[in-house]
């Protein structure tokens, strides 16, 4: 499960995936230089500030930061590439996770780690993040296959607990947003 880079072995063979070889999930996602955008995608995603205080409420990150980023990644990598069983199991450990982290920001306005909004704000910064990563230091995408990784991303978002009614119908309408 996963790309070969992160777990050592040829998983690029591996059919039983959720999203598999030929995918364009597989192909961005799969790309260690993505690595390289993590500080961008956390930078994004605590700009909004609901996002930000459930981040400094409930995470351990400024105590351990890559203990964090690895745990974050385990199980985004489960999600995405896991055989389908470890997939909805890792999906389901992440709401499990998210259902306890409610609170109120610095504004007084109340937040909740499962309110859809949230979670496609964080979403996106990772789409976006991964768009501008993959397409910088491994190749252009061609319009079509941006479509392409925003539908598999579509997926991946309902697997996160984004309604699918919850997200940019497209990739123009996600550039839009």
């Amino acid at each position: 499960m996963g790309p070969r880079w992160l777990l050592g072995r040829d998983a690029r063979d591996n059919e039983l995936t959720v999203f598999g070889p030929g995918s364009m999930t597989w192909r961005v996602n799969g790309e260690a230089a993505l690595l390289l955008g993590g500080g961008r995608a956390l930078i994004l995603q605590v700009a909004h500030p609901q996002v930000a205080a459930g981040v400094a409420e409930f995470s351990d990150y400024r105590q351990d930061p890559w203990g964090r980023r690895d745990r974050t990644l385990d199980v985004t990598l489960k999600i995405a590439f896991g055989e389908p069983q470890a997939s909805r199991a890792a999906s389901q450990e992440l709401r499990r996770a998210h259902q306890r982290v409610t609170g109120h920001d610095d504004r007084g306005q109340p937040y909740r780690a499962l309110d859809p909004e949230l979670l496609l704000w964080v979403h996106a910064t990772l789409i976006d993040t991964s768009l501008t990563i993959y397409e910088r230091y491994v190749a252009p995408l061609t319009p079509q296959e941006r479509s392409l990784y925003y539908g598999e991303m579509k997926t991946l978002g309902e697997a996160y607990a984004i309604p699918r009614s919850a997200m940019p119908d497209d990739f123009p309408a996600f550039r839009r947003y």
